[in-house]
């Protein structure tokens, strides 16, 4: 059975309404869609304001790392910078130290030299004692010759008063060489009596000292007796 059509004035209420759900729909979807586009203008808004704020945020942030690392290059300048003044106060020290201690071992060389020079002087004056004792010496030997010499020539002359011409040169010969034998060997023992003392004095002098230097050169020995003189013709 054919479906009945609608009469003329039914029709167009019927699609009046259906246009007008239709744009009732539309208006729907259209505020739908206007409200996405807002939600997505919004997200897009606020992106970009959490954008700028991160940014803003980002350069603080750098701004204070910039700041930091900016006071960790001003200590490290700082401390290589008292580094190197503590490195020249340092220096400074150690050449006032090694001055200090040049001058303290020049003193101490000067001293040596002093000590050195005072006992050249004093063996310089050692040995000029020993040469006036020993003339002294020699003179005192010398005029015990004399005397011995002396008195000899008298008793030979004594002598002679008493004995013939012949036997008494013959006599005075024999006595002459034999007193020289006496002689050289009293000599010779009075010179090592001297020695002997003039070495006790000088172990004396030597061990009441400081310590010489046993790299000082040693006293010189006492000068050699000159040679006897031969003795007079009677």
């Amino acid at each position: 059975m054919e479906e009945e059509e609608p009469r003329g004035g039914e029709w167009k209420k019927r699609r009046g309404r259906e246009r007008g759900r239709e744009r009732r729909r539309e208006r729907r979807r259209e505020r739908r869609r206007e409200r996405r586009r807002e939600r997505r203008r919004e997200r897009r808004r606020e992106r970009r304001s959490e954008r700028r704020r991160e940014r803003r945020r980002e350069r603080i942030r750098e701004r204070r790392r910039e700041r930091r690392r900016e006071r960790r290059r001003e200590r490290r300048r700082e401390r290589r910078r008292e580094r190197r003044r503590e490195r020249r106060r340092e220096r400074r020290r150690e050449r006032r130290r090694e001055r200090r201690r040049e001058r303290r071992r020049e003193r101490r060389r000067e001293r040596r030299r002093e000590r050195r020079r005072e006992r050249r002087r004093e063996r310089r004056r050692e040995r000029r004692r020993e040469r006036r004792r020993e003339r002294r010496r020699e003179r005192r030997r010398e005029r015990r010759r004399e005397r011995r010499r002396e008195r000899r020539r008298e008793r030979r002359r004594e002598r002679r008063r008493e004995k013939g011409k012949r036997e008494e040169k013959r006599e005075e010969k024999r006595e002459e060489k034999r007193e020289e034998k006496r002689e050289e060997k009293r000599e010779g023992e009075e010179r090592g009596e001297e020695r002997g003392e003039e070495r006790r004095k000088d172990e004396g002098r030597i061990s009441s000292s400081h310590g010489v230097s046993s790299n000082s050169p040693p006293a010189s020995a006492p000068p050699a007796a000159p040679p006897a003189a031969p003795p007079a013709a009677p």
